[in-house]
């Protein structure tokens, strides 16, 4: 085929063509086989979609007693422990780690590979699941019904805790807050650390920018700050935070009584 007097191969074509589509419908694991057949012509593209499907069809057969967490807790030991998915710490720059369908076979990858076989799996059993990159690393964001928020490290499918997420930088807040629909903080204590104070006016900021309704439990938002950061040179940036977080309550308070 050509175009334009160029050669154009098929799968190019229809790469472009889901790449083209918004972001909600595109395929991913599609669109990222279709991009392995420049190195691997003969790629039975639904071979390895059938793959992932089996994958999730597994996942749904371990679940034992519902419950929070039951869904999730099941996948990540099917796939990381049953199935023995892993980050390649031995060859970590060989170009197989990066084709979906070496990463399916060899059942190892690196971290943005291993994330889009997570995702894949998720979305096949009803988990809402997104990418995220984080300070040198790519990691796996999940949210429950209750609109808490997980991270899993698709190198080794860890979940992480806080300590971990402490670590990520401000300017990825945004990134962090994309396509949550509610943010729930349990457990709030008043803040004496100026580092983790700015932090939160930071996420402050980027919550009042997308109205995410906020779900507070603890001590009252505007005992958040300490009276001595309140006389501080960043007074004015903690009572504009505690402006936005109490008026995002109130906005969940009137969804729910819409």
């Amino acid at each position: 085929m050509t175009r334009e007097g160029r050669n154009v191969d098929a799968g190019s074509v229809l790469f472009a063509h889901v790449a083209q589509r918004p972001d909600d419908e595109i395929d991913l694991a599609a669109a990222a086989l279709l991009v392995a057949e420049a190195e691997y012509p003969n790629l039975d593209v639904g071979h390895y979609l059938a793959m992932l499907d089996g994958m999730a069809d597994a996942v749904k057969k371990r679940v034992g007693p519902p419950g929070p967490g039951a869904l999730l807790g099941a996948m990540t030991h099917y796939l990381f422990e049953e199935l023995g998915f892993r980050g390649n710490d031995e060859d970590y720059y060989d170009p197989k780690n990066s084709f979906l369908n070496e990463v399916l076979e060899r059942r190892t990858g690196i971290p943005i590979s291993l994330a889009l076989v997570l995702i894949e799996v998720c979305q096949r059993v009803g988990i809402d699941a997104r990418g995220v990159s984080f300070p040198g690393h790519f990691l796996v964001r999940i949210q429950d019904d209750d609109g808490d928020l997980m991270f899993i490290d698709p190198f080794d499918g860890r979940l992480l805790d806080d300590r971990h997420l402490a670590e990520l930088h401000p300017s990825k807040y945004g990134a962090l807050l994309d396509g949550v629909e509610t943010v729930a903080i349990t457990d709030i204590r008043p803040l004496t650390d100026e580092n983790v104070a700015l932090r939160m006016v930071v996420l402050a900021d980027r919550m009042y920018d997308r109205n995410l309704p906020l779900l507070a439990g603890g001590v009252p938002l505007d005992q958040l700050f300490s009276p001595e950061m309140l006389k501080g040179g960043y007074r004015k940036k903690y009572l504009r935070a505690l402006s936005r977080l109490i008026a995002l309550t109130r906005e969940q308070v009137d969804h729910a009584a819409s």
